[in-house]
């Protein structure tokens, strides 16, 4: 398997292997298969890495030196290149132990990309710092600023993800009321906003608001659980 995916990384059929390794947890049992894939995001083509990029983003057993290569993937190539901002961000996203020094890395490399004209990066930066944030008073801010993000699917997901229980109620009051009390907000998005705010105890005003919001006649009714836990 290892000399397989080494001859066909950076081909189409490396892509689908890739992915198939990635599918199956490959890398977590085979040490040798997650060096490779380590070394050529370090010194492989650009199709390359993003193979290794593919395997690797559903390895659970993800030490400090991987974490690394992948973030000199991010701060080095990964900012004139968005399919590859992405996939980078995208092994960010795991739920595995690291320092306070390597969590302090993370976002430091994943800040700029908050900036990005794709929106698409846009919404994989606001994924991975949701990840390691904590209750980082600068990072709280961010969301809040993002919930205006110019595209929806950016403010819906962003919006969703104040009520999934990594925000306190105070941080996230004002951009989830201003979120349904905006006449040209879309009807999905204020919907996702009011679902946010029912994961809450809510004060009077927020009451008030909340219930005019339901009354007006843009109110649409909740459909399905778009990213709520």
């Amino acid at each position: 398997m290892l000399e397989q995916f080494i001859k066909a990384s950076g081909t189409p059929l490396g892509k689908a292997l890739s992915q198939t390794l990635g599918m199956v947890g490959a890398a977590n049992d085979m040490p040798e298969l997650k060096a490779t894939a380590v070394k050529l995001l370090q010194n492989g083509s650009a199709e390359q890495r993003f193979d290794a990029l593919r395997m690797l983003g559903q390895t659970v057993s993800y030490d400090s030196k991987t974490r690394a290569t992948v973030l000199d993937v991010l701060r080095r190539d990964a900012t004139t290149d968005p399919e590859l901002a992405i996939a980078a961000m995208a092994n960010l996203n795991l739920q595995t132990p690291a320092s306070k020094t390597e969590q302090q890395e993370i976002v430091k490399a994943v800040y700029p990309f908050i900036g990005s004209d794709d929106p698409q990066v846009r919404l994989s930066s606001l994924q991975a710092l949701s990840q390691w944030v904590g209750d980082d008073q600068d990072a709280i801010q961010v969301f809040a600023n993002a919930a205006n993000d110019v595209d929806p699917n950016v403010r819906r997901w962003v919006i969703a993800a104040m009520g999934n229980g990594e925000f306190a109620y105070d941080s996230v009051r004002e951009p989830l009321l201003a979120t349904l009390q905006n006449p040209d907000e879309e009807p999905a998005v204020k919907a996702v906003a009011q679902r946010a705010l029912e994961r809450f105890p809510l004060d009077d005003q927020a009451q008030q608001i909340y219930r005019e919001h339901l009354a007006s006649e843009s109110y649409q009714a909740p459909t399905g659980g778009f990213g709520f836990n």
